[in-house]
């Protein structure tokens, strides 16, 4: 559940519920700190990466999480990962709107999409409207009406969004 969640982004807290639902007495513990470690490494590093930001956002809450506990990541590899997210993320502060990720979903019935891979859909994290961030072609048809107005100039446009 946790990967899933971390997978699509959800929100940070849902996210971080999940990981404490599942292990209710160890989530906090050193060797769930490496697993952590290893699934955002590797998701970081793969074909369809998530956001770096995201990554580093749940990486410092969990971490906040742990030292609210009085106690602290004992874990070389979380640090590691987490040191990594930083640097990846220093360049990121302001946002960059041709910066591409992926948000990455498992079927819920293996029946209906039997790849055991998940779905991933690029999408621009920092627009802040659903349809250029969820729907990849928006994006590119707005950027393209942009170098190409003469072609919609006094023509009447109908947009479906992502749902239909």
């Amino acid at each position: 559940m946790f990967e899933k969640r971390f997978l699509a982004q959800a929100p940070l807290n849902a996210t971080l519920d999940a990981l404490a639902f599942n292990l209710p007495d160890s989530y906090l513990h050193p060797s769930v700190q490496n697993q952590i470690a290893i699934m955002v490494y590797s998701a970081l590093n793969s074909p369809t990466p998530p956001s770096a930001r995201y990554a580093l956002k749940l990486l410092q809450a969990y971490s906040k999480l742990v030292e609210s506990t009085n106690s602290f990541v004992e874990d070389d590899d979380f640090m590691m990962t987490l040191a990594q997210t930083i640097a990846a993320c220093k360049n990121l502060t302001t946002g960059d709107p041709d910066l591409l990720c992926y948000e990455c979903y498992k079927s819920p019935n293996p029946s209906l999409l039997p790849s055991s891979a998940p779905l991933a859909i690029r999408i621009a994290p920092f627009h802040n409207d659903v349809g250029l961030r969820c729907w990849e072609a928006g994006y590119f048809l707005a950027e393209f009406f942009l170098h190409f107005p003469d072609l919609i100039k006094n023509k009447r446009v109908l947009e479906f969004g992502e749902a239909a």
